[in-house]
């Protein structure tokens, strides 16, 4: 019989729209320069004009594009604590650093996962 009490936390992720920043083409290395300076972790991904992608402490996917930014928690603790407090930070730093004054969407996804056996 199936449980919901079977699923582990797998991913913990925080996303926000906005209208078109083309301010990023101008303050991309700025706003991460702000970010190194709050986690000195970080490690670039993807790095085009349109998109950067950092990951901090193997655990955390941070990127800014055009029209969203995202973080996810790639192993997350079932109180979120921690992954709340970055995604706070980061969200108000890109928010700040584009001079970003709403957000047409902001979604909070968490999946969950449950290892099953293939029986022979």
């Amino acid at each position: 019989m199936l449980s919901l009490s079977d699923f582990t936390l797998f991913q913990a992720v925080l996303e926000v729209r906005y209208d078109h920043a083309y301010s990023l083409w101008d303050r991309s290395g700025a706003l991460w320069a702000k970010a190194n300076r709050v986690w000195t972790n970080l490690k670039a991904g993807q790095t085009q004009p349109s998109v950067t992608t950092f990951l901090l402490d193997n655990q955390y996917e941070l990127s800014v594009s055009l029209e969203r930014s995202h973080i996810i928690d790639m192993k997350p603790s079932s109180s979120l604590k921690d992954f709340m407090e970055r995604a706070n930070d980061f969200i108000n730093l890109v928010a700040q650093s584009l001079d970003i004054e709403y957000f047409t969407r902001i979604g909070f996804r968490l999946a969950y996962v449950k290892t099953c056996f293939a029986l022979e």
